[in-house]
């Protein structure tokens, strides 16, 4: 296993628990169904480390292909259905602990395509430096969102909304399929090659 992933492992476990302890304290007061969504949250992260700390299943995870591999996006696709609709913050810190864990969880690679999140709800999501190569994306809600430095390579945005969303130095390949014109109304920082390449000058 790549060096890099291997020594990720612990360093994920230790976030988990900084951002457990944060979803139990953060919404105490307020109303029974915001208690519900963090507790999507809470069972994610719980589940992802459980996960995490057998040491040989969470070698596994760092396949891309891998029956662990394809728990753990199982694990994070149902948690972003069950957000669908919420304000980003929640989405904000599922994808800080993707981020951050260095895992391989939603993107693919030459052999495997990457996760399914197309329809997803993404607004004003924070996607900064997210891997999301081979991607399906089609019709997502990509309004507002923060791209900073994604791995949108051989990803499928077609019909995804971008307008808004901030592509700044995106990463992208002759493979990525983006949606039309229209889908980008007030998206900032669009990389000038991608402006010429969709005919948006």
């Amino acid at each position: 296993m790549d060096l890099s992933l291997r020594l990720s492992i612990p360093v994920t476990i230790s976030i988990l628990g900084v951002v457990l302890p944060w979803l139990n304290n953060k919404h105490q007061n307020q109303f029974a169904e915001n208690n519900k969504k963090d507790s999507v949250l809470r069972e994610y992260i719980r589940d992802m480390q459980g996960i995490l700390l057998k040491k040989e299943v969470a070698e596994e995870v760092t396949v891309i292909g891998s029956e662990e591999n394809s728990l753990a996006r199982a694990l994070a696709v149902t948690a972003l259905v069950q957000l669908r609709g919420e304000r980003q913050e929640r989405r904000d810190l599922l994808f800080q602990f993707l981020r951050e864990s260095n895992l391989p969880i939603l993107g693919g690679n030459e052999m495997h395509q990457g996760t399914n999140l197309s329809f997803a709800d993404l607004r004003q999501t924070n996607l900064k430096s997210t891997g999301l190569r081979g991607t399906d994306i089609r019709k997502a809600d990509l309004s507002g969102a923060y791209l900073h430095e994604a791995d949108l390579r051989g990803a499928n945005l077609s019909g995804a909304d971008l307008s808004g969303a901030d592509l700044y130095e995106v990463k992208w390949d002759q493979k990525t399929k983006w949606p039309d014109k229209s889908a980008f109304e007030g998206a900032r920082n669009i990389p000038r090659k991608l402006k010429k390449q969709l005919g948006l000058d």
